[in-house]
């Protein structure tokens, strides 16, 4: 799972949350939510009614390794050295590479490359 931090560059950075019930948001680094249950929290609590939910506001979107994948397309390469350490590799027309603690990590800030060479 990536990092408060991490999660925060991805948002000011333009990356589209995720509007699945089973998506995760950060509300600091060490607590989550899923967004179902944020909304039968803010649904469930009458001073809240008729107050539509703003989670992206409120929270910031913490992408899984999946919609990493996808959010950095093809070709990609993901490869983990003996120490554990993961790196990222976009070889379009100029290779982009990334490092972090998890693949995760180094996912996103692969698309941070990705998204720096395309604004």
């Amino acid at each position: 799972m990536i990092s408060f931090e991490l999660a925060r560059e991805l948002k000011a950075a333009g990356f589209q949350p995720s509007t699945s019930p089973y998506a995760v948001y950060c509300l600091n680094e060490d607590l989550r939510i899923r967004r179902e249950q944020a909304l039968q929290m803010w649904y469930g609590s009458k001073t809240k009614e008729g107050i539509p939910l703003e989670l992206e506001r409120e929270a910031v979107f913490a992408p899984s390794l999946s919609e990493l994948v996808v959010a950095c397309g093809k070709p990609l390469q993901l490869s983990c050295d003996e120490t554990g350490r993961w790196q990222a590799c976009a070889t379009t027309i100029h290779e982009r590479v990334a490092d972090g603690e998890t693949a995760e990590e180094a996912l996103g800030r692969l698309w941070l490359l990705l998204e720096k060479t395309t604004s």
